[in-house]
């Protein structure tokens, strides 16, 4: 059961990752295609 729990686990890491990498790109996406929102941010 241990070794079930730890693959689940990475599992659940890996999925973390891979959502926060598109995450990433999508926001880097948007800025790209909406430069007058990026420019009113800052």
């Amino acid at each position: 059961t241990g070794q079930g729990l730890a693959e689940r686990g990475v599992g659940a890491l890996f999925a973390l990752l891979i959502i926060a990498r598109h995450h990433a790109n999508i926001r880097r996406l948007l800025a790209g295609t909406e430069p007058r929102s990026g420019r009113a941010h800052h």
